[in-house]
């Protein structure tokens, strides 16, 4: 149902990403429907836009079950098919170990960490530095970058 919906709304989705993008960041919690179902087609069509395409997958806690798990691998491995360069962050390594519920806060080390990540990239991009590099560098290195796992180093 959800890939239907997505491609039904096809054209909508192109037209954000029609105004001159050359870069986007797709990302999303992979196990369940939306995510997993969703991202490889819209990662899909933003590659045939021409558009350098970073996905940045989360994987479920284990708590959430071995069918949540086996979804999410199955959907980071087709949006594998359909990005440049693919950031899969592994999220029980961020969690705390002494987690009892899963809470609005139980994930805002992931966040923190994502929103670490694209701001270094878009740094490089827009922030003169020692070496001055562009957009046309950061396409060089991600393109056809293939999978990066992110584990926490403590």
């Amino acid at each position: 149902m959800t890939e239907a919906i997505t491609e039904k709304d096809r054209e909508n989705i192109e037209r954000l990403f029609n105004d001159g993008t050359r870069m986007a960041f797709i990302i999303a919690g992979m196990g369940g429907a939306t995510g997993t179902r969703t991202v490889p087609i819209i990662t899909r069509m933003c590659r045939d836009m021409g558009i350098l395409t970073v996905g940045i997958l989360t994987t479920p806690l284990l708590c959430e079950g071995r069918e949540r798990i086996i979804s999410a691998l199955d959907g980071i491995g087709r949006t594998a098919e359909n990005v440049d360069a693919l950031l899969v962050v592994n999220s029980e390594l961020f969690m705390d170990s002494n987690i009892t519920a899963i809470s609005s806060n139980t994930f805002t080390p992931i966040n923190d960490m994502i929103m670490t990540l694209i701001k270094d990239i878009t740094d490089i991009i827009t922030i003169p530095g020692h070496i001055n590099l562009d957009f046309t560098d950061v396409k060089t290195i991600l393109k056809d970058g293939g999978i990066t796992i992110i584990s926490r180093v403590c």
